[in-house]
């Protein structure tokens, strides 16, 4: 289990670098539950062939998160994913 703290940044750029499609590149998905508020509790996340589920907790600020990870199954995934759906 990882247990670390979020800080959040956000950057606008002006324009999308030349040659990004000739950039590696994996499959990243995000599930926040529930997904109705502003700092969902849960997160759940495939990256590339992986599987996550991660605690959020404020700590401070509205961009301080402590994050708890814990690695899942894919079969475990789409479960979650159901219980998101059906929460909504």
């Amino acid at each position: 289990m990882q247990n670390e703290i979020e800080l959040e940044r956000t950057f606008l750029i002006k324009k999308i670098p030349e040659k990004l499609e000739k950039c590696k590149s994996k499959k990243l998905v995000d599930i926040y539950i529930p997904r109705k508020i502003g700092h969902a509790a849960v997160r759940i996340r495939q990256q590339g062939d992986k599987f996550f589920i991660t605690k959020k907790t404020k700590i401070g600020s509205a961009n301080e998160l402590r994050e708890e990870t814990i690695e899942i199954t894919e079969d475990d995934f789409e479960r979650y994913i159901e219980v998101a759906n059906q929460a909504n």
